[in-house]
């Protein structure tokens, strides 16, 4: 599942560090130099972590009584997981234009 996942990342992405539990799965998947293992409450996998429970939140609308599956499932769930990244890339964009907009504590102390 790992892979086929990871075939879907883009390129550009595929180098970066991967930071993630101490799942033996992950060690004989990523290369040594590539791959982080961290322990829980270290903070490097808290924004994937808040990313997953977002996730998880928002597909809760998809349960049904019935044990039938939807026959629109996969194109729901696709749509649903663009609306999630393009809401957390406009979060993200508007907090990097705040931070570019603040004046710097040097400029503020001395104008």
């Amino acid at each position: 599942m790992l892979k086929l996942v990871w075939s879907d990342v883009p390129q550009d992405y595929r180098d970066k560090p991967v930071f993630t539990d101490h799942l033996g799965a992950y060690a004989r998947f990523f290369p040594e130099e590539q791959h982080h293992p961290c322990d829980k409450g270290t903070g490097l996998t808290n924004r994937v972590e808040g990313l997953n429970t977002k996730w998880r939140q928002r597909q809760s609308g998809l349960v049904r009584r019935s044990c039938g599956p939807h026959r629109r499932i996969e194109e729901d769930l696709f749509e649903r997981f663009l609306l999630l990244l393009e809401g957390h890339n406009r979060e993200c964009a508007q907090r990097w234009s705040r931070q570019q907009n603040q004046p710097s504590l040097a400029t503020q102390l001395n104008p």
